[in-house]
């Protein structure tokens, strides 16, 4: 699967936890937000469920 690049505005003290707990597992930064958001989007339904009314709103 191809990969697409994303810019995103980040406090810093949020991108310095962030960084400390990465290399605790001796990560890049990048990967482990990488991965945080694979696991996140692997435990969460997405879509929820088939709307089954005849008007959704």
């Amino acid at each position: 699967m191809a990969k697409k690049n994303y810019t995103w505005k980040l406090e810093e003290e949020l991108v310095s936890k962030i960084q400390q707990l990465a290399e605790k597992e001796h990560r890049s930064l990048t990967n482990y937000i990488e991965v945080m958001f694979i696991e996140k989007s692997q435990s969460v339904a997405v879509g929820g469920k088939k709307n089954k009314g005849k008007n959704a709103t």
